[in-house]
């Protein structure tokens, strides 16, 4: 009876532990981009299309960031 115990208390450790770090991995895979990760993928965005001389598009990237709005967290520009 006693190694049962144990052997069942073993189980449900181990099913804790490896389910901790599915859902880590789960999250990382799926994770949204946040503000920082949308502000660097814009700037590149902008200077790759300036460097192209779009300027209408970086007409248009510009906007989009300054319209995101500054925060006391992140400056665009």
């Amino acid at each position: 009876m006693r190694k049962l115990f144990i052997v069942i208390i073993i189980t449900f450790v181990a099913i804790h532990a490896f389910s901790q770090v599915d859902n880590t991995e789960r999250q990382i895979l799926y994770y949204d981009d946040s503000k920082s990760v949308i502000i660097s993928k814009g700037r590149s965005l902008l200077l790759d299309k300036f460097l192209e001389n779009d300027m209408d598009k970086v007409k248009e990237i510009k906007d989009y960031l300054i319209e995101k709005g500054e925060d006391d967290n992140s400056i665009k520009f």
